[in-house]
């Protein structure tokens, strides 16, 4: 339960309203009113709950007929004469094989043995079973009061290892092995387990039917295969007809309680909105068809509104939930697009502009993004053989379905397109690059900063909605497309102390921390109160030289503040950070920096580190107004100088790419010995560039082609940089 003053900061931040419609909620679980509404011990093939709607439109036909519908037919991305070209037939071939011989790829990265078909209740690392016979609202998962909206824990560990599998993310790989092979044994192994988990989950029975969320992403992938498998010798009439009698029994599911989902105000409810415009659009014989379809675009619209910002970022402060998202309506666009009832231009313009800002961002060479936000490992349409940290098959999609032309070169990355949009996208033209500065997203949450070869991410968040992760301020760096100064990503959301969502903190991220405290107020794992907001502007000190400062307001409970000003040249490759921590004295400031488990060498005449990555040695040099200590950590373990807080060491140096998964990296951190007010003065740069003056009041950096001498004014002046020689 929250303390009265947590759950008064509850009701301020997230408003009464938000308040009431979730304890609504809560009484509905509680009370037994879900399960009465939604009654277990009906099987598909005998609850007239489900067949009910299929009799009302003339019954059941052959499968062509019904799953299809012969009064009006419904359009699907792809015919089974018209497959595209798989890239890498045989790598797919031979990761679908691993299906069939009982391993799953989790989270699109991590190959487990769970069996074929799996144990669809288990969970695949503790091994723990869910309870498989209580109602869905009864199986322990979620606490009594749901303030994060997130995704639930119980008994048997983080539920996510077991939703995952029920997710059928497989079933894309399958079809791209039957494309590319004509194999039936892919075929058969979707029927299997569609059947399999049929029989292992019956309707509102178990973990698997808790979240609409997964219900309906479960759906997608279902339609996905019986669509490239219909043909197949083994996709029988009577399978078809029972494949679409549990998809009628999702749509039932979903619809039910998609109110729950909306009140999340976040990816949960459009994934609900797409499942029932999928559904209803597919399925034109079910009784609540044309409801589910209209329903479902209406909620779509909607959403987009709610959930979109102007500059194009995602209401839930994460890059990868927006390529959910965006995969989750790319989906429901094109299926519109297919079926006469096209999204109007106002929605095609906010995917317009969340593309625009992806493509700020996203590493030209390597498609990747900065690991920022909440990262779940989730990701739907996988039908390209890129790797899960690469987002150019959804931007190159995306770009195709609003621009109809490609922002990407032809590559691997197209084959998701060619999948929805068949031979119309093999002949695109490809739109001319654009260089986006942090001109155009001044005043967002997420500043793009360019440079020769390199770029970086500033993180400048005013919050209108629940923060994500204590990022304020967090400065991501790449260098030839590896990510050097990088984001600890997320890891769990549930896991053995300390791992709940322990990622999260402010510790971990590139940004300072003063008392030893969060900018914010932590009341649960996906809880923040107190929220943080930021302010930044820009100048030039000449056309090459850019400056942009921000500060925010985490720390004025403590009468402190934390700015921090970054210098760079667009011709040029270093990074100057100047951090000023004010406030009253006797409180520590303590910058932290993260970077990727590389072999490094301490410098011996400065505070700093040489770093040798795969594209030459970088340097990291730091200087401190007050008396100051570093420290290095590796994985949780000190490794150089005092352990100042024991608690922040052992969640320092991880960092996790894809969600279950963590790595060693390096964190170096910075403490105040003499207190506030102190400034942090960083560098960070190729090796080859010079340091030759480092204090807090002047910065030589020389290069074989000159030298640039930067003057500060004193903390506390509007400008940090004044001079440039």
């Amino acid at each position: 339960m929250l303390s009265p003053t947590l759950a008064f900061k509850v009701v301020r931040d997230l408003g009464p309203p938000w308040v009431m419609r979730r304890l609504w909620f809560d009484l509905q679980r509680t009370s037994g009113w879900l399960k009465l509404r939604h009654p277990t011990g009906a099987s598909y093939q005998n609850g007239t709950e489900f067949r009910s709607g299929l009799s009302g439109r003339g019954g059941l036909g052959g499968h062509s007929d019904f799953a299809f519908g012969n009064t009006a037919p419904a359009s699907f991305f792809f015919s089974q004469d018209q497959f595209p070209a798989v890239y890498d037939a045989a790598s797919v071939c031979s990761q679908a094989d691993r299906i069939l011989a009982g391993e799953w790829p989790f989270f699109s990265h991590r190959w487990i043995q769970v069996g074929f078909p799996p144990r669809w209740n288990r969970n695949a690392v503790t091994g723990a079973m869910a309870p498989q016979h209580l109602h869905w609202s009864e199986t322990p998962v979620e606490s009594s009061f749901r303030s994060d909206g997130a995704e639930p824990i119980g008994a048997f560990g983080d539920v996510k290892f077991i939703w995952e599998m029920s997710r059928f993310s497989p079933v894309f790989l399958l079809a791209r092995a039957y494309a590319a092979s004509r194999d039936c044994k892919y075929a058969s192994a979707f029927w299997t387990l569609v059947e399999d988990w049929a029989e292992k989950n019956s309707p509102n029975t178990g973990v698997n039917w808790t979240c609409g969320q997964e219900a309906s992403v479960r759906v997608l992938a279902w339609c996905f295969g019986l669509h490239a498998f219909r043909n197949a010798p083994c996709s029988s009439a009577a399978r078809v007809e029972n494949l679409a009698t549990i998809i009628q029994a999702h749509g039932i599911r979903i619809a039910g309680h998609i109110g729950y989902a909306l009140t999340q105000r976040n990816n949960h409810g459009i994934s609900e909105a797409v499942g029932l415009l999928t559904i209803g659009t597919l399925f034109p014989r079910f009784s609540q068809s044309g409801k589910w379809a209209r329903t479902g675009q209406k909620l779509i619209k909607r959403q987009l509104r709610d959930q979109f910002y102007e500059d194009g970022s995602y209401i839930q402060h994460s890059f990868n939930y927006e390529r959910l998202v965006l995969d989750e309506l790319l989906w429901a666009f094109r299926l519109a697009e297919l079926n006469g009832c096209r999204f109007s231009d106002e929605s095609y313009e906010v995917l317009k502009k969340a593309l625009e800002f992806l493509l700020m961002f996203c590493d030209p060479e390597t498609g990747r993004m900065p690991n920022c936000g909440a990262n779940d490992g989730s990701r739907l349409l996988q039908l390209s053989p890129c790797d899960y940290s690469d987002y150019r098959p959804t931007l190159q999609a995306l770009s195709y379905l609003v621009h109809r032309r490609f922002c990407f070169p032809d590559g691997p990355w197209n084959e998701l397109a060619r999948w929805l949009f068949g031979t119309e996208a093999h002949h695109a033209n490809v739109a001319a690059s654009r260089r986006v500065s942090v001109q155009d997203c001044k005043d967002a949450a997420y500043q793009s900063l360019q440079a020769r070869e390199s770029h970086a991410m500033l993180r400048t968040p005013t919050y209108r909605d629940r923060p994500a992760q204590a990022d304020q301020l967090h400065l991501d760096i790449w260098w030839r497309g590896e990510n050097l100064v990088c984001d600890p990503g997320t890891y769990l959301y549930n896991g053995e102390h300390p791992w709940n969502n322990a990622l999260a903190s402010a510790f971990v991220h590139n940004s300072v921390t003063v008392a030893d405290r969060e900018p914010m107020t932590r009341a649960g794992r996906f809880l923040w109160l107190d929220w943080a907001d930021a302010t930044s502007r820009r100048y030039s000190l000449d056309e090459n030289t850019q400056c942009l400062e921000a500060a925010h307001n985490g720390y004025q409970r403590i009468q402190a503040t934390h700015k921090r000003s970054v210098l760079w040249r667009e011709d040029e490759d270093f990074w100057i950070v100047v951090d000023d921590v004010m406030g009253r004295s006797g409180m520590a400031a303590t910058v932290q920096w993260l970077f990727p488990n590389l072999e490094f060498t301490v410098q011996q005449q400065a505070q700093g580190l040489i770093l040798q990555s795969a594209h030459g040695p970088f340097r990291f040099q730091i200087v401190c107004s007050q008396n100051s200590q570093m420290n290095l950590v590796r994985a949780g373990e000190l490794i150089a100088g005092p352990d100042w807080q024991h608690s922040a060491t052992i969640i320092r140096g991880w960092r996790s790419p894809v969600y279950g998964d963590k790595e060693p990296a390096l964190s170096v951190g910075v403490r105040s010995n003499g207190g506030i007010p102190a400034r942090f003065v960083t560098v960070l740069a190729p090796a080859n560039v010079r340091i030759g003056v480092l204090s807090p009041t002047e910065i030589l950096v020389a290069r074989d082609r000159g030298e640039y001498r930067f003057r500060m004014n004193p903390p506390g002046d509007a400008r940090a940089f004044r001079a440039l020689g």
